[in-house]
């Protein structure tokens, strides 16, 4: 056991966000918050009349967040084995945590918590009731995840309770105004949170529709600045949970801390936050509450800090063609425009039958699975470039005054870059005159290019080089000072990509209205549609692969089949050939045979004896026939020939004639008889079945061997007698 690390710090909760103040940015949002809320006040007047309306308003509108809740917040040391991979306390430094879904309105009421533990069985003891009665909203409850993160099932899972949950408050809030229970569900909420993905799940954007919900989304990064929970409502039940966790890890009484300990700490944060005004506080501090709303140039003024942090960005353009994919910008407008056709000409249905259209048309998958989003931007950018854009007026960003104290700014960097009007007309040589004269009027002649002469020092030809600055190196100087981003150089804002719906991700903006909602329906169908064919493509794919195994077995069984027949072949031409050279079936070929035998004989017995395919000219074969014979069994033919042929003859004639008398004629024997077949040059038997039967011609006899060999006969060359 030993001291492993020094003091671990746990990870911050939030990155530091200093892009999202910018003087556009939160004029989008500012415009984006009030026009919703003028369009949620006009509906609700329609219904219950403007007093009321605005009565109902702050009870309305909701904010909700996610956050992280951990068993050790400050930094530790850890103790233990070196070969111990994973080392974890029961108290102190216990690594356990938990997610947390919170939400409240501007009128300080708390909305249905959720929380997210890891694990499959949920503790029995941890009931919804046992939440709401320990300071949960009611509808608070818990939900097993697989690593106590939020995920799409589980934000599928809550969206339901949630939605019933928030008009339940808002009904409550309706019964001393005198608003039936039918006029309180027709009334519109306004739900905001961030860009999670999980947030933008089309189905719940639905269901939150039709619960007469409109979701707004932020700007990306600017929950510090815009998202009333973590203004004010994050930082108190964070400071409620170091208090707690702290006499919990002092505690004698407290066994263990784990997950289900930290629900009674995010119950003891909401019972904090049930007895102050911190909801109610945090949207006024974020200017979302509708009683106490500023105009953009006070808000802009009680933010300056921010927008002062977001000027060292650049400012941002959104141009939606740049984020389309690739594959679609490479594409010709003629192939482009036959698309567009396509999808317009099908009312945009984005079925079955317009995506296989589009497959015809030449549209790969790759493409055909963005097709939705990629066809609501491009008509976007073509509905842009042909009219002129009233919007943009109303788009602009006024003219703002900031009273923020500046930092006085780098004279020489800025007599170096900015020598004003005149240096557009400059020559190179004479910015260079001017750099110099800058840098005489600030460090003198001589201190940039002379050593003093008490130093004793030696100036080498490279050293005076360093010294003496050229326009190059002045622009090189420019350059790093760039790549530092200081003296007012701007920072790189990060890219955004296209959302499902066409529109760039990232932007403030209502996510269901009756529009956006019947984009949702149809990119819903159009997922629908796509999985169809993509099911379609693999058991077409499927198909076709079943096809070529099956066509490849049956290729090799007809090889294999070719192969058997040509093996039968050739054995029956080896048969014939050791009949025509007067060998038995057991006795090899000699290379004195060689000259007697055809093509097809000499082919059939390299093939059969040596596995060889002999091929060429009948000489060429026979010379290569010899080599595999070899030459020593010429030699021992040589030998043996003449003693053997004069005992050939009288086997012969005494077999003949002995059994003469059981011979029968051809005419007589019928297909299945069983029959001996005597062959000369063996000068035996052999026995086979009688296959078929020629009597037209020559009297001939199809005889299948014992061997698996068929062979025909004719009358004059065999003689035959049936098997008893």
């Amino acid at each position: 056991m030993g001291l492993l690390t020094g003091y671990v710090k746990p990870q911050c909760g939030s990155s530091k966000r200093t892009a999202a103040g910018s003087v556009d940015s939160q004029h989008k949002w500012h415009r984006c918050v009030s026009d919703l809320y003028r369009l949620a006040l006009r509906v609700n007047a329609e219904i219950v009349g403007r007093r009321k309306a605005k009565l109902v308003m702050k009870h309305s509108v909701f904010n909700l967040d996610e956050e992280c809740v951990m068993a050790t917040g400050k930094n530790f040391r850890i103790c233990g084995s070196a070969e111990k991979k994973k080392h974890d306390n029961e108290k102190g430094s216990s690594r356990a945590s938990i997610t947390g879904i919170r939400c409240g309105n501007a009128a300080n009421q708390q909305g249905p918590t959720f929380l997210l533990l890891a694990g499959k069985r949920r503790n029995p003891d941890y009931s919804d009731d046992f939440l709401v009665k320990n300071g949960a909203a009611p509808g608070s409850t818990i939900i097993m995840t697989e690593s106590a993160f939020l995920t799409n099932e589980a934000w599928v899972k809550m969206v339901p309770i949630l939605a019933r949950s928030l008009r339940d408050i808002v009904e409550v809030a309706c019964r001393p105004l005198g608003i039936s229970k039918q006029q309180a569900f027709q009334l519109k909420i306004i739900l905001s949170f961030d860009g999670f993905k999980s947030h933008l799940e089309a189905a719940s954007l639905i269901k939150f529709a039709d619960f007469n919900i409109y979701c707004l989304v932020e700007n990306r990064d600017s929950s510090a600045i815009n998202q009333a929970f973590d203004k004010l409502v994050a930082r108190s039940g964070k400071k409620r949970a170091a208090r707690v966790l702290s006499l919990m890890t002092r505690s004698h009484i407290t066994p263990i801390i784990d997950q289900w300990y930290l629900v009674l700490v995010v119950l003891a944060m909401l019972r904090d936050c049930a007895q102050s005004n911190v909801w109610q506080n945090s949207f006024i501090a974020v200017n979302m509450h509708p009683d106490y709303r500023l105009d953009f140039q006070e808000w802009i003024q009680k933010i300056s800090p921010a927008v002062a942090a977001a000027d060292k960005f650049e400012k941002e353009t959104i141009d939606l063609a740049e984020l389309l994919p690739r594959a679609w910008q490479d594409t010709p407008e003629t192939q482009k425009s036959t698309w567009m056709k396509i999808i317009k000409d099908g009312d945009e249905c984005f079925d079955v039958e317009m995506i296989n259209e589009l497959r015809q048309a030449g549209m790969g998958l790759s493409l055909l699975q963005h097709t939705y989003k990629i066809y609501h931007a491009e008509k976007a950018i073509r509905a842009r470039c042909s009219s002129v854009q009233p919007q943009q007026m109303r788009d602009a960003v006024p003219s703002t005054t900031l009273t923020t104290k500046t930092k006085r700014p780098n004279k020489m960097i800025y007599h170096l870059f900015n020598p004003g009007q005149a240096a557009t007309i400059w020559s190179p040589m004479e910015r260079f005159e001017h750099a110099i004269k800058v840098r005489n009027r600030t460090m003198g002649p001589d201190k940039a290019t002379k050593v003093s002469e008490y130093l004793d020092v030696h100036m080498t030809n490279d050293n005076k080089k360093f010294l003496s600055l050229t326009d190059d190196d002045l622009n090189m100087h420019r350059v790093l000072q760039e790549s530092m981003c200081k003296h007012g150089f701007r920072r790189k804002v990060a890219r955004r990509t296209l959302n499902a719906l066409g529109g760039a991700c990232g932007l403030s903006k209502e996510l269901n209205d009756d529009e956006q909602v019947q984009k949702l329906k149809a990119n819903l169908k159009f997922a629908e549609s796509l999985e169809q064919v993509r099911f379609q493509e693999r058991k077409r794919k499927r198909t076709a692969l079943l096809k070529k195994k099956e066509k490849k077995i049956a290729a090799s069984n007809a090889r294999a089949e070719r192969v058997k027949n040509k093996e039968s072949k050739m054995k029956a031409m080896v048969l014939q050939t050791s009949k025509k050279v007067g060998i038995s079936l057991t006795a090899t070929f000699k290379p004195k045979h060689v000259s007697k035998l055809t093509s097809t004989m000499l082919s059939a017995i390299g093939f059969c004896y040596y596995n060889v395919t002999l091929s060429g000219k009948v000489g060429e074969k026979r010379q290569k026939l010899k080599e595999l014979l070899g030459d020593e069994h010429e030699e021992e033919s040589s030998v043996e020939e003449p003693a053997e042929e004069p005992a050939e003859e009288p086997e012969e004639s005494d077999d003949s004639d002995k059994d003469e008398e059981d011979v029968i004629a051809f005419d007589k024997l019928n297909i299945g008889d069983l029959v001996e077949v005597y062959w000369h040059g063996e000068k035996k038997w052999f026995e086979g079945e009688i296959t078929d039967c020629d009597r037209d011609s020559e009297e001939s006899i199809e005889v299948h061997y014992k061997d698996d060999v068929k062979l025909w006969h004719s009358e004059k060359d065999y003689r035959n007698r049936l098997l008893t």
